[in-house]
């Protein structure tokens, strides 16, 4: 296992102790269900809300665990915090509309997004081009909620 994919499974710890809130405004579970064994899967994930969706990038594209789950299945459950919330999950691996998902991760969380960004090769956010191609290797999904719980 990559050392960047130990270092993003830290956070999970919070959850497990029943502490979510304190990473539920950046940090949601994304549970979906496997597509072969068809158990429940749990991932942590950075998100962003837009429009009353929300939006969660793959930085592994659609080689992605979770990412090829939500291909076979697209109901999914997200918690945040103590917060569970049951949607539909759309894939989406078009290059632009990743460039897009970018440009709008950065303006929502630039130190985080940017330090990502740099520990996968991308040194200039404001070039374009430089974006276009990172962006053509991620996917991201697009979540629209069909209920609240709390």
């Amino acid at each position: 296992m990559n050392w960047k994919y130990k270092i993003i499974e830290l956070p999970k710890i919070p959850y497990k102790l029943g502490l979510g809130r304190i990473l539920g405004k950046k940090m949601l579970l994304l549970i979906t269900e496997g597509r072969k064994s068809k158990k429940l899967r749990v991932t942590l994930l950075q998100y962003v809300i837009h429009k009353k969706c929300y939006f969660i990038g793959s930085m592994r594209g659609v080689y992605a665990d979770w990412y090829k789950n939500v291909e076979k299945n697209n109901r999914v459950l997200i918690q945040m915090g103590h917060k569970i919330i049951k949607g539909t999950a759309y894939p989406i691996s078009s290059p632009t509309k990743a460039l897009d998902f970018m440009k709008l991760r950065l303006s929502k969380h630039p130190v985080m997004i940017r330090l990502i960004l740099y520990l996968d090769g991308v040194k200039n956010v404001n070039n374009d081009k430089e974006m276009y191609k990172y962006a053509q290797k991620i996917s991201f999904i697009k979540i629209e909620p069909l209920n609240i719980k709390t």
